[in-house]
């Protein structure tokens, strides 16, 4: 199933609300919603993302860090992780949660938290 890049942003900003209680003038209790983040990728911001190297579901691609290989792209209000066949195997630094080691391999990609 292919989703558009708008209607991404809107989950993610949906995602990102929070309703809040609110004391009226009068006392009563009401709901509002409040905004707690917000990110309109025009660039990449560091302030609110970190890269995360985690191996968790016996992917075969390595993450990396720093947009190595450009594994992301950040423009036009979209964000969009690539997996890259770098063409040749290479070492992977990624664990999984019992400190197993992902095996060598020939494809990257970004990864964001």
């Amino acid at each position: 199933m292919k989703y558009s890049p708008k209607l991404i942003t809107v989950l993610c900003v949906l995602a990102i609300v929070s309703c809040t209680q609110l004391r009226s003038k009068n006392g009563q209790i009401t709901k509002e919603w409040e905004i707690d983040f917000m990110d309109d990728f025009e660039r990449f911001n560091p302030e609110n993302w970190q890269d995360q190297e985690i191996w968790v579901n016996n992917e075969t691609h390595c993450y990396v860090p720093n947009n190595e290989f450009d594994t992301r792209e950040v423009g036009n209000g979209t964000l969009k992780i690539k997996v890259v066949n770098i063409g040749v195997k290479r070492p992977c630094d990624n664990l999984d949660k019992q400190g197993k080691q992902h095996p060598d391999t020939e494809y990257v990609a970004g990864r964001i938290v």
